[in-house]
């Protein structure tokens, strides 16, 4: 079920405006959208959904902000490439990687992009995932993994039998994880002075192609292109596939709230909850059934999909679209921040605020 959308409408100046002040700014509208949410085409529910209540107890609902687009990108204002594949932000910097125009900082401080490429020092201009471990940048690429120290760019290509290509990167427990997607890739972990491979942790498997992972305290979930999700206990592994519930064996986006587990890929979102999995697809509210990233925002959950973006409180969902102010549909990537939100896109970058 989808909700009236609650995103305000943009205001022209916004887009013409310089770079963003690191701390939001008032919302500057009190009224909200008016535009309903809809499904981009009609769909019987999936067999292995379970509809959502319609209704719940108010001590069990979670608040839902209103939102804004404060900001948008694009080559008009600073970007290399409307094509945005990655983001990092932190307090002082937005790092925006682009399919193929390098990655981009947007300075809080000064209010402007630094355009970085491989005439700059960057392996390649495609960058799949951005991470900051220990002071350092970590740009992933297809020809490699590229590290800015504050003053120049290293870029690193292998570490022993691992191609660093097509990398994710998650920090968790102190280290930095690497897991690079490739015939000749696997999963790593760096603590600052030394890597180690870890690609071969499940016993008589290869961890060579893994889309995305992620943690629940010592909980690892491990998406893969076209095996389903491991889940690694602390105790053993259990791989999770069609037959076992999940939406799809291809798993193109993966986060983890507590003990919930959410699979973005092309047929719903799959949620494992309380020792069984569930699809949310169209029919229950999802803008629609692509879902290339997700982002867990405190007790809300986001999902960018290919014709839409979603809030999910837990019960329903609140859609927008580019009638509400937003660049792009086609939702590529997502980062929140405190209370904003970064919604990258295949035709450029939002910025958005939350107020409640």
């Amino acid at each position: 079920m989808a909700r009236a959308a609650r995103l305000e409408p943009l205001i022209q100046k916004d887009i013409e405006g310089v770079s963003p002040p690191p701390v939001p700014e008032e919302v500057r509208s009190p009224r909200e959208a008016k535009l309903k949410s809809r499904p981009s085409s009609p769909a019987p529910p999936s067999p292995a959904a379970k509809p959502l209540p319609q209704t719940a107890p108010a001590s069990e609902r979670v608040a839902v902000p209103n939102v804004r687009v404060a900001q948008r990108y694009t080559t008009d204002n600073g970007l290399p490439s409307n094509r945005i594949t990655a983001l990092y932000v932190d307090g002082s910097d937005a790092w925006v990687g682009t399919a193929d125009g390098g990655v981009a900082r947007l300075n809080f401080a000064e209010g402007n992009w630094i355009v970085t490429k491989v005439e700059d020092g960057l392996a390649s201009n495609r960058v799949t995932d951005i991470a900051k471990y220990k002071g350092l940048v970590y740009v992933g690429t297809d020809a490699g993994v590229s590290i800015w120290d504050g003053v120049s760019w290293a870029t690193k290509e292998r570490e022993g039998k691992v191609k660093l290509v097509n990398a994710r990167f998650r920090v968790h427990d102190g280290l930095l994880w690497v897991a690079a997607r490739t015939m000749h890739g696997g999963v790593l972990t760096f603590d600052g002075e030394r890597w180690k491979d870890r690609s071969t942790m499940k016993p008589g498997t290869v961890l060579n192609n893994v889309s995305d992972f992620g943690f629940s305290g010592k909980t690892l979930w491990i998406g893969t292109t076209n095996r389903g999700v491991y889940r690694f206990d602390g105790k053993g592994w259990r791989t999770f596939t069609v037959a076992d519930g999940i939406a799809s064996n291809f798993v193109y986006t993966l986060a983890v709230k507590g003990s919930t587990c959410y699979l973005g890929g092309c047929c719903g979102v799959s949620v494992y909850e309380e020792g069984s999995w569930k699809i949310y697809d169209i029919a229950e509210g999802l803008p629609h059934s692509t879902v290339n990233a997700i982002a867990v925002d405190g007790d809300l959950v986001w999902f960018g999909s290919k014709k839409g973006l979603g809030l999910f409180d837990g019960f329903e969902f609140t859609n927008f679209y580019t009638e509400d102010g937003l660049t792009d549909n086609r939702i590529t990537s997502l980062y929140v921040f405190g209370d904003e939100v970064w919604v990258g896109t295949a035709n450029g970058l939002n910025r958005l605020v939350k107020s409640y």
